[in-house]
């Protein structure tokens, strides 16, 4: 009996191929015809796939391979992947509907194109991470609120191109959505949290730290979302520093982080009022 005489799902797939690296799994697919069908078999019946953790072995026709072969893909993670583009991302969305989670943190060498097989092909899409994307565009968002009715936890860190009107259509569409972060974007205000107080009741998670435009008005309005369990606003110049305590009281069962800039030596925090802040000034020293 030889290795390909195995029953390949139940035995080569789970307690032989399963154990190999991705470098291995394309090294047996060059032994002979008979192996890269079998590996491409495997590829078939993959539901997670993780290149991220193989970006120094893969390279672009490689990749190629794998998403032409894939077709019962669940979750996709490439952070992190210089060598992902539009045209290799295209093919794995189109062959694989059953995408639920999707993970492309700082991916930098794609365009919105890439997007559109994703929302027009994978109607079960719940986890979409774009952090660091830049190229991520309110046009974007708009046709995924268009076309998607799933999702349930998004991040848009640090991805500059959005701002209000985008993100309250956004989640005016989403009302399963359950985490939420868009840290870093300073084009926000209030009004992306009023939309959030409306239409994302189910919310439990929220990140927006380091937006400087949110106030503690915008927070107050949170208190609609009754399932809120954490709230992270380190870093929000426009929050006053005694708001975490009000928060508290008023959201008894919601874990806020609150962390504040560090003053220099010597220097302490002023709050300003008329400019919602802080700024940094010098201790007056008083002489005996």
């Amino acid at each position: 009996m030889e290795l390909l005489d195995l029953n390949w799902e139940d035995v080569l797939h789970r307690h032989v191929l399963s154990h190999l690296s991705m470098a291995d799994l394309f090294h047996l697919r060059a032994v002979s015809t008979g192996c890269r069908a079998l590996v491409h078999s495997y590829f078939s019946n993959l539901l997670e796939l993780n290149v991220s953790s193989h970006c120094d072995q893969l390279t672009q026709d490689a990749f190629k391979v794998i998403a032409t072969n894939t077709s019962s893909l669940q979750t996709f993670v490439g952070d992190n992947c210089g060598f992902l583009e539009d045209n290799l991302l295209k093919v794995l969305f189109m062959n694989n509907p059953k995408l639920k989670v999707v993970h492309l943190q700082s991916c930098k060498h794609l365009t919105p194109a890439s997007l559109q097989p994703l929302i027009l092909n994978c109607k079960g899409l719940k986890v979409l991470n774009l952090r660091g994307c830049p190229w991520l565009t309110a046009g974007c968002l708009q046709t995924f609120a268009l076309h998607q009715s799933n999702l349930e936890e998004v991040h848009f860190e640090s991805c500059l191109s959005l701002n209000d009107a985008c993100l309250e259509h956004f989640f005016s569409s989403f009302s399963k959505m359950q985490l939420v972060q868009f840290a870093h974007l300073h084009s926000v205000t209030d009004r992306t949290l009023f939309a959030l107080a409306k239409y994302c009741k189910n919310l439990k998670n929220l990140d927006i730290s380091n937006c400087s435009q949110i106030t503690d008005q915008g927070l107050t309005a949170l208190a609609k979302c009754p399932n809120l369990q954490y709230l992270r606003i380190s870093y929000c110049a426009g929050v006053r520093s005694g708001t975490t305590t009000e928060l508290s009281t008023r959201f008894d069962r919601v874990q806020i982080e609150d962390k504040r800039p560090p003053p220099p030596p010597g220097w302490c925090i002023k709050w300003m009022p008329r400019n919602p802040g802080w700024i940094f000034h010098r201790k007056q020293m008083v002489q005996a």
